[in-house]
């Protein structure tokens, strides 16, 4: 009769590790573009939300940026959901502070002064302190991916 030890190590010896490795960046990858498109889904929620909800005209809100037309109807994007959007078009990258700012003050879709900056900036933290964004290193971004819970 076999030892623990010796069942251990047959099952190691057994253990399918390519295939379970290969199985698992399988499923990291499709976890990226299911949170991917749940938050394309969520803005875009949100979007008609605002749309066919409208603010009462004069109503501030401090993170409202460009008109974004869409099909002739202008609305206003947030910058949390310009980040969002932005970063949700290539889930899978890291994003520098630099390339975030170029690519919405390129669009529009933010200030393109210092004071817009750092309503970006704060956005950033803000986002990486509530779970939305990852900050793998100093001033660089990514969506975050919920890892899927362990049963026990």
């Amino acid at each position: 009769m076999p030892n623990s030890q010796d069942r251990l190590n047959l099952w190691i010896d057994s253990f399918p590790y390519t295939d379970a490795k290969r199985e698992l960046d399988e499923l990291r990858s499709e976890l990226v573009r299911v949170n991917a498109r749940m938050v394309a889904l969520q803005d875009l929620i949100q979007m008609y939300d605002r749309i066919r909800n409208p603010r009462p005209a004069g109503s501030p809100s401090p993170d409202l940026l460009a008109d974004i037309d869409l099909g002739g109807q202008t609305t206003k994007l947030s910058l949390r959901e310009a980040i969002r959007t932005l970063i949700a078009e290539h889930p899978e990258r890291e994003w520098s502070s630099d390339q975030i700012w170029g690519h919405l003050t390129q669009r529009g879709w933010v200030r393109s002064d210092q004071q817009g900056k750092a309503n970006m900036f704060a956005m950033l933290s803000v986002m990486t302190q509530q779970g939305q964004l990852e900050r793998p290193s100093r001033g660089v971004y990514r969506l975050k991916v919920s890892a899927p819970e362990v049963p026990k």
